[in-house]
């Protein structure tokens, strides 16, 4: 599994995605939250920082972030617009 999830959205939705941000730091504060803009585009970057046992935990999480585009229960319009990337520990 990856260290990290990389979601990209239009840039028109940036104050929506700081504002999801916000919350899931909320309920899962175990895992990074970094919202940036890169062109026409605003980047959501979750980040596992865990390391050993507790791992697992957080990388079920994430693997539930980089699926979330793809599935077929996300119907909102910024859900299905995003790209999910899965960037592996170097």
């Amino acid at each position: 599994a990856g260290d990290h999830v990389v979601l990209t959205f239009r840039g028109d939705v940036r104050d929506t995605i700081e504002e999801l941000a916000r919350r899931e730091a909320a309920c899962c504060p175990f895992l990074d939250y970094r919202v940036e803009t890169a062109g026409d585009a605003v980047v959501w970057t979750i980040t596992n920082p865990r390391t050993g046992d507790d791992r697992a935990e957080a990388d079920h999480t994430l693997d539930a972030f980089y699926e979330l585009p793809a599935s077929s229960s996300a119907t909102s319009a910024l859900t299905r617009s995003a790209i999910s990337s899965r960037v592996d520990r170097t």
